[in-house]
């Protein structure tokens, strides 16, 4: 039976991967089924690209959906977390008045009379330069074949391959996997087979917030102190 998307509860997010991957993650690695009943416990909603997330007035559109409990958007920094989030800001500020200036490492979650719930989380860490490839590479087991990986992409751009610097996170998780048993999992199927659950304080920061914004109860609850 295909389950309802949850409409009280969503989260926004740039592209396909994410939708794929970020419901393995909290099932494999935060120990939570992502159905409930006939629904999800979240709605992932698509927005396409960066840009569409970002452009003005569509999160705010987002959050006056009817019967909304709680909106999360989850977003890569690419080069520059904090201009992410700084023009997250300035278009919530108004509704959001207690924003904090500075992004917090472990994600941002507000609340106002009268409004949903609202939280924020720029991959990988809410501080680094990075995306979603690049929270997933923290997640793998240790092995000398991440460091080999990034030896071979090295090797490939001195030859010509056309990947940009940008995307360098991209092309080590994928060229990672293609060396795994078997090889070439898909980032969401490597989670579900706990290929990607290392646990680690990125790890649990994210559940934390995850958890939180959404007043979800895990079976190992995690400790994450706001800031």
């Amino acid at each position: 039976m295909k389950r309802v998307q949850n409409i009280s509860k969503i989260l926004l997010v740039e592209g396909e991967d994410d939708k794929r991957v970020i419901p393995e993650l909290i099932e494999k690695a935060g120990e939570i089924s992502w159905e409930a009943g006939n629904t999800t416990i979240v709605g992932i909603r698509v927005l396409g690209s960066k840009s569409d997330l970002l452009k003005e007035g569509e999160i705010l559109t987002a959050l006056k959906g009817s019967g909304l409990q709680a909106l999360g958007v989850l977003i890569d920094a690419d080069e520059d977390a904090n201009a992410c989030w700084q023009s997250i800001r300035h278009q919530l500020e108004p509704t959001y008045p207690d924003l904090p200036t500075d992004l917090p490492s472990t994600g941002v979650i507000a609340q106002a009379p009268e409004q949903p719930k609202f939280g924020v989380w720029v991959m990988p860490d809410n501080t680094s330069c990075g995306m979603l490839e690049t929270f997933l590479l923290h997640l793998r087991p240790t092995s000398p074949l991440l460091e080999l990986s990034l030896e071979v992409l090295k090797t490939a751009k001195a030859k010509g391959a056309p990947f940009k610097e940008v995307h360098t996170d991209k092309a080590q998780i994928h060229t990672w996997l293609a060396w795994q048993n078997p090889p070439g999992r898909q980032m969401h199927n490597a989670i579900q087979e706990k290929m990607l659950t290392e646990r680690s304080q990125l790890l649990t920061n994210f559940l934390g917030w995850f958890y939180e914004l959404y007043d979800l109860t895990p079976l190992s609850p995690v400790a994450v102190p706001r800031v």
